[in-house]
């Protein structure tokens, strides 16, 4: 969701409507995970996850009044910079954690960010 940038650090890169196409069609998974978690639970819940599975993440804001944090990712081979955000936004009476990662290079991520988002969704729904 572009909205996830509007706000943050990742706001003065451009988005390209036209990856929203493409992340469609490669990429139908990646929909908002809806849980019945309250807001602040689900967003404690994804801080935890990512500060302990992903230690080469670098989160650079966690607001949890605003329910949003955003990190900063450097590819182990490259070492380029992807930028993630993530999310959570109440729904009925549950929680859409929304989650955003994309590179900061023009070229192709080979599928990566997408990787990525599914990967911590996944991580999200283990059992802990």
């Amino acid at each position: 969701d572009p909205s996830l940038l509007d706000n943050s650090f990742l706001a003065a890169k451009a988005y390209d409507p036209g990856q929203a196409a493409l992340q469609q069609t490669h990429f139908p998974q990646l929909q908002p995970l809806d849980t019945a978690i309250a807001p602040p639970q689900a967003f404690a819940g994804v801080l935890s996850v990512i500060q302990k599975q992903y230690p080469r993440w670098k989160i650079v804001v966690s607001d949890p009044n605003r329910l949003h944090l955003e990190a900063e990712v450097e590819s182990p081979i490259f070492h380029l910079d992807d930028d993630v955000a993530v999310e959570a936004r109440p729904k009925g009476a549950g929680t859409a954690i929304e989650t955003s990662s994309r590179s900061r290079e023009e070229q192709s991520d080979l599928g990566v960010n997408a990787k990525r988002v599914l990967a911590l969704e996944d991580a999200r729904k283990a059992p802990r």
